[in-house]
């Protein structure tokens, strides 16, 4: 007989709350959003680490975390698949081809959504 159980992460109702706790992170690519555990930080070692393509092991923290062409120095680079040395820095493969300058506007509407709200004025 299999037991149901729930998953640690997803205890947490919001998106604050969740990315506060160690592993976990607000996860808006499922319906509806929720929080969700890092899927690295299952793996414990650096073999298992390893062996999971979009997982690397951090020696400075010992632990698993999602890949990060970016922390990778120019020989881990090389031999990375996924990453592409350019210039003076590693990046995902997949993005060797975008110009080096984009701008991106990120706004947080975050501390707005927590508020409740009431009727619109007319």
């Amino acid at each position: 007989s299999s037991a149901c159980s729930t998953k640690a992460c997803s205890v947490y109702p919001n998106e604050k709350c969740c990315n506060q706790v160690d592993g976990c992170r607000w996860d808006v690519q499922q319906v509806p959003a929720m929080c969700a555990q890092v899927a690295c930080r299952r793996f414990g070692d650096r073999v298992a680490c390893d062996a999971e393509r979009s997982c690397m092991w951090k020696d400075s923290t010992s632990t698993c975390q999602e890949k990060n062409c970016g922390e990778l120095e120019r020989c881990a680079c090389d031999a990375d698949p996924d990453c592409f040395f350019s210039g003076s820095r590693c990046t995902f493969q997949r993005y060797s081809t975008c110009p080096t300058l984009d701008v991106v506007l990120l706004l947080d509407g975050g501390a707005s959504m927590s508020r409740a709200f009431g009727r619109h004025p007319h």
